[in-house]
């Protein structure tokens, strides 16, 4: 038996023992199964369900398919089924002779039986095909489209669909087929479904049903409560795919597991995978688990959140948002065919476009006529007093829904079990059995706490909104209280700040919410992680005074207590600054208050207040209401600041045509909050922004201060890479040369930009456009001579980036250089900086071409330069020459360096890993070994190309003799022994290869030193002695690990289990 054999799969003893009944349904649903991928019309399949009726030799039928199933013919086919002894080789004889198999035969068709009790072994199916082959031979029946199955192939091809051996099976796992969930109270009212949602629907039939392995995650998100669940399973519903589709209600990951280790080990099969309430630690195992069967399965996640951005590219997104009202209008007329236009326009506005809370509602205001209008709902001076008669059934649940209302989530269980019983103390409970029994009990009448993980949660999001309104009233003070109780409870207080930012512009909370922020006052108030939590969510209340509090702290705080600022703390503060960026109210406290931060920047890559900061002055998708060319105004204000705020200011006009999403997803908390991002309207007001970012750049530029002359070249670098092709090129040629006149000491930084342009528009055949020309001069401009410009645009260029005839003006650039002797000296410093990328090959041509050796004797004088210096341009000159004279001119100049001189014993390292790989080459290794005192880390480069690989065994053995010997260079010996064994296997029966391997791979050193390459070759070179030297290796491994931190241990847990099995 296959030991992945998994749960639902069935065996070949199981189909023996199959009834004939049983046996009918099961190909039928297999026919089924296949209809979509075999392109066969289901209307035209056909299986008898009557066993005992007439069937002319016919128990099934299928139309003709395109091939690609290995178990239905292409062809029209007549099939017979034969269970038990019906199926043995004298019961079968006459069949291929009844009416319908002689015709379809006949026809040009096929014909398959199915003896579900035989063996697929090639004599038994013989003994049946014989008989019927041979019965219709005599009668003039084509014979070469018969087949024979028995029990192994029904039983794989049953296997090769999930759903279908699950039905066969009886069995009941965690999870659930899709035809017994689609059977569920809750799915059977109609499915109502906008144009929006066709086209989802539509897009997501499309990804799932592809089945690409490089697309095979879908992960559906939006509120709760909003049909996220609903829309998945409606449109596996009319899908093809539905046989092959299982459910999980919740993130089991053992049982997931399980399921994909099988699907992973059966070839043909297909499956969609569905699981519900994925938070995002789920959502990222789930996808590192279906990663590996990723070309057999679709797996379609769903929860509130995105993916986390460190995988969020790979996954397809899709969400689903409530209704607006127009569609929850015409939900609701369609539902209820006659309710009061009243009624719709409260619902509209109470369940925020959930239809699941909107069903409630239509119900409840049905038994309750004398609420009419949305004007009446809130003239009410309580609104809950409104919604005690919409949700009077579950009114005496409510002081117990209180204490969850206000978190988005409430730990109920181990390990979080202690923050129920808190908060019920914070509500005036004595302990949380009571709160428990009740949510329980309305939970299972009503479905409105449902579980997620270890935490209970009130659904849909509107619901617990209206609850949480009515406890702020109940129970005053209890948001002070709460805040406080759980202010060291990290996850317990996000849970509860995500509520209360939703219930922030609420007028019961507001007042509440304003008094906590008027406490931030000091720079402690927002140093404190818990504190610039609460300010960060709490903001929305009072966006204006809470920005300018916060920018008048940070003005009056030093660098340094800023930058003390730091981790979550900091992340908080740039986050919530983010939101009130947005908004024009609080824009020019908000954006003062980033400047500050950034200016103290500690963050170094990822929410970081400079990119924050320069990101809201892109003209589009700027993230804020304000236009741009007011947001251009604060900019004096902020120069006026000192020379980093100047600096931050130049950052912020290099990002002006980016249109990169500024900001994080929150879920949605502040959909309903402020104004529409701004956007310029037309062309025209587009360009005038631009030119309005140009003149300030100008104005900076004037100012000549040299700090941020090289931030001004950056900025402009990318203001011509984003301009050069429109009609404002006239402008950006006017910046560069006031840059230039200005700063001409950063004139390079942005030649070696335009180079990089011209670059691309070489290798994209750009060569006669106006835009190239019109660069091409400013190139030459900067560059001095159409010389240095034609050098340091081909010979700048990577070999593999420039075509053949780049390659040519190449070679004629080496000409012209032999033809002045003053070019060398001009140009030298530039081709060793290690910015003319293609210097090897114009070196190779100068070496071939100088006869005589003018060129060889200005940089065999600088020899002394190449050990810090780029080589390549030496080296490809002498491998010219090589090509000329041989190798032996080559030794004739490395005769004359001194192998105990350090810089001489350098470049004979460069040299010779480059240009010679023989007996020579290691002769002078050794040499350099034995007589120089280099530090270990000048022998590096010999682990790069080839030379280790190609110099005889010998020299290497005597090589790594001396290596190993000295602990610096241990690490480069395993790399050098690691690389030529991979290519070499058979090298490990070698005694001497054996035991430099072995005193290596045992070094506890090496074992616990995890950081470098060697790591790899270490743990490839340990795969091959794992058989042979099992007890060294684990003993090596446990003996460096005394003492150590355990994720040191793990990090060769790979290399101990291939040890154990």
């Amino acid at each position: 038996m296959n030991k992945y054999l998994a749960p639902w799969e069935l065996e070949e003893n199981e189909i023996k023992q199959i009834s004939d009944q049983d046996l009918r349904d099961l190909v039928n649903e297999l026919f089924l199964a296949e209809a979509h991928d075999a392109e066969m019309d289901s209307t035209k399949i056909v299986v008898n369900a009557q066993i005992k009726a007439a069937d002319g030799g016919c128990d099934g039928k299928t139309p003709s398919s395109n091939g690609s199933c290995d178990y239905i013919p292409p062809e029209e086919t007549c099939w017979q089924l034969k269970s038990g002894t019906s199926g043995e080789p004298s019961n079968l004889k006459g069949e291929v002779l009844k009416k319908i198999p002689e015709q379809t035969l006949k026809d040009g068709g096929a014909y398959v039986v199915i003896a579900s009790q035989s063996s697929d072994s090639e004599a038994e199916k013989e003994r049946r095909l014989k008989v019927l082959k041979d019965e219709a031979a005599n009668a003039g029946i084509p014979i070469d489209k018969i087949r024979v199955y028995g029990a192994e192939v029904l039983a794989r091809w049953c296997n090769k669909f999930l759903p279908v051996a699950l039905k066969f099976r009886n069995i009941k796992p965690t999870f659930i087929t899709l035809e017994n969930f689609l059977r569920a109270p809750r799915f059977q009212g109609e499915y109502y479904e906008t144009d929006n949602l066709k086209n989802q629907h539509k897009d997501f039939g499309e990804r799932v049903g592809a089945f690409k392995s490089d697309a095979f995650h879908t992960h559906i998100f939006g509120h709760l409560g909003v049909g996220k669940t609903r829309f998945c399973l409606e449109s596996c519903r009319q899908s093809w795919w539905k046989t092959n589709t299982v459910f999980f209600e919740s993130c089991n990951l053992n049982d997931i597991g399980l399921l994909l280790n099988g699907i992973m080990h059966r070839e043909g099969t297909k499956a969609v995978i569905i699981v519900d309430e994925c938070g995002q630690k789920d959502i990222k195992k789930l996808h590192e688990l279906a990663e590996k069967c990723c070309q057999n399965i679709h797996l379609v996640t769903i929860g509130t959140q995105m993916p986390s951005s460190d995988i969020r590219e790979e996954i397809m997104t899709l969400e689903i948002s409530p209704l607006d009202d127009a569609g929850l209008e015409k939900y609701l007329i369609k539902q209820n065919p006659g309710i009061p236009r009243e009624h719709v326009s409260i619902i509209q506005k109470f369940s925020g476009g959930y239809i699941k809370l909107a069903r409630v509602f239509a119900t409840s205001l049905s038994k309750n006529p004398s609420i009419k209008s949305v004007a009446e709902l809130y003239s009410s001076q309580d609104i809950l007093g409104v919604m005690a008669p919409l949700l009077s059934e579950i009114k005496e649940y409510i002081p117990a829904l209180h204490v969850f209302s206000l978190f988005s989530g409430l730990g109920v269980t181990e390990p979080r079990e202690s923050e129920i019983q808190k908060a019920a103390k914070c509500f005036g409970f004595e302990d949380a059995s009571a709160i428990l029994k009740s949510t329980n009990e309305v939970d299972h009448l009503f479905g409105i706490v449902p579980t997620a993980g270890h935490v209970r949660y009130i659904s849909p999001d509107p619901l617990a909104t209206y609850i949480a309104i009515d406890a702020l009233n109940t129970h005053p003070g209890i948001l002070e209280n709460l805040i406080d109780v759980f202010k060291e409870d990290r996850g317990a207080l996000q849970a509860l700040l995500d509520r209360i930012e939703i219930l922030a512009l609420n007028p019961n909370a507001t007042k509440t919410i304003k008094k906590i922020l008027a406490d931030f006052l000091v720079l402690s108030d927002f140093n404190n992680p818990t504190k610039a939590r609460v300010w960060k969510q709490l903001n929305v209340a009072d966006p204006v005074n809470a920005a300018t509090n916060l920018e008048m702290v940070l003005s009056s705080a030093s660098l340094d207590e800023r930058r003390a600022i730091a981790g979550n703390a900091r992340r908080d503060l740039v986050w919530g600054l983010e939101s009130l960026v947005r908004e024009k109210e609080s824009f020019h406290p908000a954006i003062k208050a980033l400047a500050h931060l950034a200016i103290a920047e500690n963050e170094t890559w990822a929410n970081n207040a400079t990119g924050n900061f320069t990101a809201h002055y892109q003209i589009l998708l700027g993230g804020t209401s304000v236009p741009y060319l007011e947001r251009l105004e604060i900019f004096d204000e902020i120069v006026a600041l000192g020379s980093d705020y100047r600096v931050l200011i130049v950052k912020a006009l290099a990002v002006i045509a980016q249109r990169q999403f500024v900001g994080h997803w929150d879920g949605g908390r502040r959909a309903t909050f402020g104004n529409e991002d701004w956007q310029p309207k037309t062309r025209g007001e587009e360009a005038a922004c631009i030119l309005a970012a140009f003149k300030y750049t100008n104005k900076l530029i004037d100012s000549g201060e040299e700090v941020i002359g090289i931030h001004l070249a950056s900025t402009l670098s990318e203001i011509i890479a984003t301009y050069y092709r429109t009609d404002l090129i006239d402008e950006v040629d006017t910046l560069v040369k006031r840059f230039v006149e200005k700063y001409p000491q950063q004139a390079e930084g942005v030649r070696k930009s335009i180079q990089q342009i011209i670059r691309g528009c070489r290798i994209r055949k750009e060569e006669k456009t106006p835009a190239y020309l019109r660069l091409v001069t400013i190139h030459k401009a900067l560059s001095g001579d159409e010389f240095t410009e034609r050098l340091r645009t081909f010979v700048g260029a990577w070999s593999i980036d420039v075509e053949d005839s780049d390659k040519t003006e190449v070679e004629k650039l080496a000409g012209e250089f032999l033809a002045e002797p003053t070019l060398i000296e001009k140009h030298y410093e530039w081709m060793v900086s290690g910015e003319a990328n293609s210097v090897w090959g114009f070196a190779k041509h100068l070496g071939r071409l100088d006869v005589s050796e003018m060129l060889f004797e200005f940089l065999w004088s600088k020899k002394d330069d190449f050990s810090k210096k780029d080589v390549r341009l030496l080296a490809g000159y002498m491998d010219g020459r090589m090509t000329v004279l041989g190798s032996d001119w080559l030794i004739a100049r490395l005769e004359e360096l001194q192998p105990d001189n350090n810089r001489d014993a350098t470049l004979i390292i460069q040299l010779v890993w480059r240009l010679l790989p023989d007996h020579r080459g290691a002769k002078y290794i050794l040499d350099v070994l034995e007589r120089s005192t280099l530090p270990s880390e000048a022998y590096g480069t010999l682990i790069y190309g080839r030379w280790a690989l190609d110099i005889d065994i010998k020299d290497f053995k005597q090589i790594m003799a001396k290596l190993i010997v000295v602990p610096g260079l241990r690490p480069l010996a395993i790399s050098l022994l690691g690389q030529r064994v991979s290519g070499e296997k058979d090298l490990i029966k070698d005694s001497d290869i054996h035991s430099f391997s072995l005193n290596l791979i045992t070094d506890k050193d090496l074992i616990t030193e995890r950081h470098g390459s060697y790591v790899y070759d270490w743990e490839s070179l340990t795969e091959l002695f794992i058989a042979s030297e099992t007890a060294a290796l684990i003993n090596a491994i446990v003996e460096a690990h005394d003492n150590k931190v355990y994720w040191a241990f793990i990090g060769w847990k790979n290399t101990i289990t291939m040890c154990r099995c």
